[in-house]
């Protein structure tokens, strides 16, 4: 059995009924005179408890300290997304990008994954180029587990400056909190195909 406990190497006499200064007197061994096993056991034993004894308790913190605000997810959300239309419609990719994170991704259909800040800046300087300045969104929901990190699913539609769309489909955003603001951390589109 791997939590078997061999206490002659310990150096001390098995006692069901340990006092804490006995539970204390467990500690001082000779790791020189344990197996490689042995230490292997108890280096796995160590990292259990403080994994689980640790994570219990950051969860209980979380859950007393704090909790999903929706409404307030959203609200920061539009601010967000009337910063990336405006800077769309001003042709200015700079600040488009300005509302991802620095290791933000792109992930869309049939194209490769754009990594990090300086492509989302090119991703849109190229959108732009084509000659789509126009951004119109539906958020359909948001998700979180706190207000760190924020899922949000909606429509999008990406329009010329005459109004004819460019395309149209969904997305999944990732959100997380950088510099006390919510930005896009991942992005994922997909365009609506025809029925």
């Amino acid at each position: 059995m791997l939590w078997h406990c061999n206490y002659s190497i310990l150096k001390v006499p098995y006692n069901r009924h340990l006092t804490h200064r006995g539970l204390f007197s467990l500690f001082k061994f000779n790791l020189s005179s344990m197996t490689p096993f042995l230490k292997f056991q108890l280096f796995f034993i160590t990292v259990f408890l403080i994994a689980n004894v640790g994570g219990k308790a950051t969860a209980q913190y979380s859950a007393t300290k704090s909790f999903f605000d929706a409404e307030k997810a959203k609200k920061e959300i539009v601010v967000q997304n009337k910063i990336f239309s405006d800077a769309l419609a001003k042709s200015d990719s700079v600040t488009v990008a300005s509302i991802y994170t620095q290791d933000a991704k792109i992930f869309n259909h049939a194209v490769p994954t754009t990594n990090g800040h300086a492509e989302v800046i090119s991703y849109y300087g190229e959108i732009i180029r084509a000659g789509i300045t126009k951004f119109n969104y539906t958020t359909v929901g948001v998700w979180g587990s706190d207000n760190n990190l924020v899922v949000e699913e909606g429509a999008l539609t990406f329009s010329f400056p005459d109004g004819k769309v460019a395309v149209k489909g969904r997305y999944m955003i990732i959100w997380k909190r950088d510099g006390g603001k919510l930005k896009i951390f991942r992005d994922s589109f997909s365009a609506d195909g025809k029925k």
